[in-house]
């Protein structure tokens, strides 16, 4: 059944990255998905945006994959994490960003948010499957 979550999420570039406000409210906006491990999720991130600071407070991330032609959609479910490896954020680095972070992968604004899944579900529109999963 991973493989039908995976589908789904693998063909979404920019899903919704849900956090928490301080009155405990969920915020979401599209973000870049950099990357995908497994059940691991990685996103570009500006060290000033609001969503750093809610990560801080309250870990608890939700990301939603939507591809709407297919009505499908997955949601997985995880803890977020702040990331500054120089390592890792140049493994990750995309050119495109330059506007953005103008030093490039070494630019102190650019840091990388790690969301680790522990859980997932999904539909399938189409064929009406309906699947919650653990990761990994």
């Amino acid at each position: 059944m991973k493989q039908q979550l995976y589908q789904i999420v693998d063909s979404v570039p920019y899903p919704l990255f849900v956090t928490r406000d301080a009155e405990g409210f969920a915020v979401a906006r599209p973000m870049y998905l950099a990357a995908r491990e497994e059940n691991v999720f990685w996103f570009p991130a500006s060290v000033q945006s609001e969503k750093i600071s809610r990560i801080r407070s309250d870990s608890r991330s939700t990301l939603l994959f939507v591809r709407e032609a297919q009505f499908d959609y997955a949601s997985v479910y995880g803890t977020a994490s702040i990331v500054t490896s120089k390592e890792r954020k140049r493994r990750l680095w995309h050119a495109e960003w330059l506007e953005q972070w103008p030093a490039g992968a070494e630019d102190d604004d650019y840091i990388l948010l790690r969301v680790e899944g522990c859980r997932a579900d999904y539909y399938r529109g189409i064929a009406d499957e309906r699947e919650q999963l653990t990761l990994p």
